[in-house]
């Protein structure tokens, strides 16, 4: 949270920053107020996640160092298609 209470601080901009710790508030805020709503059908729809916990976290860390290597590999994939557009003249 610290990250997004610099940039609503940087931005320079009370609206823009209270718009986005309101964002952010009802993002979280949001799927909590609904499971409490729906109450302990709710919760006891969401035992095969937490029973599978550590094949959601295994697949969610597996998804994260693939977006991680995506983020680092985004500069030379756009080099290398530079240069495939440079050499077949497009």
């Amino acid at each position: 949270m610290y990250p997004l209470f610099i940039f609503a601080a940087a931005s320079g901009s009370l609206l823009l920053g209270t718009a986005v710790a309101v964002g952010f508030a009802l993002a979280m805020a949001v799927p909590i107020g609904i499971l409490g709503l729906l109450g302990r059908g709710a919760v006891a729809r969401m035992a095969p996640v937490v029973n599978n916990y550590a094949v959601v976290g295994r697949v969610a860390g597996a998804a994260l160092l693939v977006l991680g290597t995506l983020l680092l590999m985004t500069q030379p994939l756009i080099w290398l298609i530079d240069a495939t557009h440079q050499l077949t003249g497009e």
